[in-house]
């Protein structure tokens, strides 16, 4: 769970704490705000994707016996026709051999959890 708290001595409407169960906080802002410190909401979104695909990747990796050098995703969330889409690029670095790594690169969109549950087209509903 996920709690969001103002931040009083911030005294700025387009900024909050999120803190989880552990106490474990993260600042985020309004990006329309200009504030390059901290990620916006949307970003999180999309920084939630990129490394929950990161880590089913190198998980998927490690568990096919296959070594790596590098896996990056980069994603944004971009307004396609009155909907919003994540776009993504998974990369792996590899030395071994290409098509297993590409075949797990396919894969690891599937086994990614966090975009099966965007993919989804989850609600949003008051407690």
């Amino acid at each position: 769970m996920i709690t969001s708290i103002s931040i009083p001595e911030e005294h700025q409407p387009y900024i909050t704490r999120l803190v989880d169960e552990k106490g474990r906080s993260v600042i985020v802002n309004s990006s329309s705000r200009g504030d390059a410190e901290r990620l916006s909401p949307s970003q999180l979104l999309a920084a939630g994707l990129a490394g929950c695909m990161s880590m089913t990747a190198k998980g998927m990796m490690f568990q096919a016996g296959l070594s790596y050098n590098d896996v990056t995703v980069t994603c944004d969330m971009v307004k396609e026709d009155e909907k919003y889409v994540f776009v993504y690029d998974l990369k792996i670095d590899s030395d071994e051999d290409p098509a297993a790594v590409e075949e797990i690169r396919k894969k690891a969109s599937e086994g990614c959890y966090v975009r099966n549950i965007l993919a989804s087209g989850p609600e949003t509903r008051e407690k």
